[in-house]
C-alpha cells in the first residue's frame, strides 16, 4: 500500500524533494483529532483506519490499495469493512480512491482541495 508521497518543494530557489506520509497529512489537512489508529488484514489485504473527530462529529478514514480491483474485489472490501463495523456510529466516511460503503466519500478530492487551497 502506498501511504507515502513525494513533493517537488522550491526554496531558495532550488527544486527540494519531500516525502510526506499521506494519511498523516490528510489527518492534519481535515482537522482530524485521531482517537485511534488500526493496522488490520483481510488476508493479502492490509487496511489502516483512523478514528477521531472532526469539530467534534465522529470521523472514520480507510485506507488501503485498490489497484487492479474488479467487482468481487469491492464487494469483498466492502463485507470486510462492514463485518468489522469500522464505519459504525461514523457522521463522515473517508475511502482512499471509491467504494461501494454506503454513504463512504472518496478522500481524494477533498485531500486536493485542502491540500492546494489558499
Amino acid at each position: 500500500m502506498v501511504l507515502s508521497d513525494v513533493l517537488h518543494i522550491v526554496k531558495d530557489m532550488q527544486t527540494q524533494t519531500q516525502t510526506i506520509d499521506l494519511p498523516e497529512t490528510f489527518n492534519y489537512l481535515l482537522g482530524l483529532s485521531v482517537q485511534t489508529r488500526q493496522c488490520l488484514h483481510d488476508d493479502d489485504r492490509r487496511y489502516l483506519i483512523y478514528k477521531g473527530t472532526v469539530k467534534q462529529k465522529p470521523v472514520v478514514i480507510i485506507w488501503r490499495e485498490t489497484a487492479g480491483w474488479e467487482q468481487e474485489d469491492w464487494e469483498r472490501d466492502y463485507n470486510f469493512i462492514q463485518e468489522n463495523k469500522f464505519t459504525e456510529d461514523a457522521a463522515e466516511v473517508y475511502v482512499n480512491t471509491d467504494s461501494i460503503v454506503p454513504d463512504a466519500k472518496s478522500l481524494d478530492p477533498l485531500f486536493k482541495r485542502l491540500m492546494f487551497s489558499q
